[in-house]
């Protein structure tokens, strides 16, 4: 690894603070807010400190001068010699509409587009535009590093009728939206915007993270765990809707596909190992109810039904992203390193990529950080990092 030092500051109304004992940032792509907590010393004036960082107060967290985070402080609490220093946690700004309720009374438009209702929806929390790269920039911000894919268009997507249910949050409904139409929602650099997005599986490695047995002085890793559990991986899928449109009647649909191999919606069920542990065992071809199979045969078979599906591509979205959900436990890979910088001098980050050439686990390939722990409790930084394979979410 590059520096492990690391240099946090708290910004509160523009004045920066770095008498900071201790501190943790959580980021994890697919949680709605990322968290923080971090521990203020003013020995002199223990008091001052409840004023100065208090309940709701905007904070901006920055990591060797370079920002992470921008939120709000939700809690705060006397801790250490006499209580007299304050520990504070918080989330980013998304949790103002990730905690808020959604107006029943409220109804998408006709005419509407994601872009239009991410603005209705969101005007009254501040939020007044919607970029595609917003949160690409974020990262690059967060990383000190330039990466970016190609943002898909939003802009020409119109939206049928829809409202939210009774007791559903905002965030709630409106990612169940732009997920039925291929998008995450995430933060920018700005709490005014929100941005549109998909993972990126595509950009460069960050660097290797490494643990040699022939040569231990290349290795980087702390320690690593491979997960590969195929409890929830199905064989085949039969995916039905009764929500097609033809000629203004609903209509029934129903469409088989496996989960490797050709046909296969998901890039996963290509990928080399998993061919091998597929390719080990026969499979059991779809049945029929009554129909007596071949027990010598795996035969795991997942029905998919979707009913809020309007149309064929709104389905096989679906089930795209649900298989590839299901067949994401194929292989977790989850690590310590010292200190929070990437094999590059970057700084760790979530939708970025990492090459994990693990002896001891036998993984070798590149892996998508979904989830990241970057924390200093007063005995140096050090890194927590989950990586899933590349393409184990599809929107």
């Amino acid at each position: 690894m590059a520096d492990k030092e690391a240099r946090f500051v708290a910004e509160v109304s523009g004045i920066r603070y770095e008498n900071i004992t201790s501190w943790s940032l959580q980021q994890a792509y697919f949680t709605p807010s990322d968290a923080f907590e971090f521990t203020v010393t003013d020995p002199a004036n223990p008091g001052k400190l409840r004023d100065t960082f208090r309940p709701w107060q905007t904070v901006n967290l920055y990591l060797n001068d370079l920002v992470q985070l921008t939120g709000r402080i939700d809690k705060i609490q006397g801790t250490g010699a006499g209580d007299a220093d304050l520990q504070c946690s918080g989330r980013d700004y998304f949790a103002s509409f990730v905690d808020a309720g959604c107006d029943t009374s409220f109804r998408v438009a006709k005419g509407d587009t994601l872009e239009s209702l991410v603005l209705r929806l969101l005007a009254p929390f501040g939020v007044n535009s919607v970029s595609g790269d917003g949160f690409a920039m974020l990262r690059n911000a967060r990383t000190g590093r330039s990466s970016q894919g190609t943002p898909k268009d939003y802009r020409s997507i119109e939206l049928e009728d829809g409202k939210p249910q009774e007791g559903q949050g905002v965030f709630q409904f409106l990612t169940s939206i732009l997920a039925r139409h291929g998008f995450l929602l995430q933060p920018t650099e700005d709490p005014t915007g929100v941005a549109l997005v998909q993972p990126e599986f595509t950009t460069r490695p960050h660097g290797v993270l490494r643990r040699s047995l022939q040569t231990p002085d290349l290795t980087n890793i702390k320690s690593g765990v491979a997960s590969r559990d195929y409890t929830n991986v199905p064989t085949v899928t039969i995916a039905r809707s009764r929500s097609m449109s033809t000629g203004g009647k609903a209509a029934p649909t129903r469409s088989v596909v496996p989960s490797f191999g050709p046909g296969s919606p998901a890039t996963i069920g290509e990928l080399t190992e998993v061919r091998r542990i597929f390719g080990s065992v026969a499979v059991q071809t779809p049945s029929r109810p009554g129909e007596v199979g071949d027990a010598t045969r795996v035969y795991k078979p997942m029905f998919y039904h979707d009913d809020a599906s309007r149309n064929q591509e709104q389905l096989d979205r679906g089930l795209r992203r649900e298989l590839a959900e299901r067949l994401q436990g194929t292989l977790t890979y989850r690590c310590e390193v010292d200190g929070i910088e990437a094999p590059d001098g970057s700084i760790f980050c979530v939708d970025t990529i990492l090459t994990v050439d693990d002896d001891v686990e036998n993984v070798h390939e590149d892996m998508w950080v979904s989830e990241l722990d970057v924390s200093d409790q007063g005995d140096g930084p050090a890194t927590v990092l989950t990586l899933i394979r590349p393409g184990s979410y599809v929107l």
